[in-house]
């Protein structure tokens, strides 16, 4: 499985800015 995918499960911690149906905006941790 893909980070994204992780992230998107909530596999892995991410720092989320906007969630809904058809978006997820989080934070790069190397920006």
């Amino acid at each position: 499985m893909c980070i994204f995918c992780k992230i998107v499960n909530n596999e892995i911690p991410s720092n989320k800015v906007l969630e809904n149906d058809e978006f997820l905006a989080f934070h790069d941790i190397h920006p």
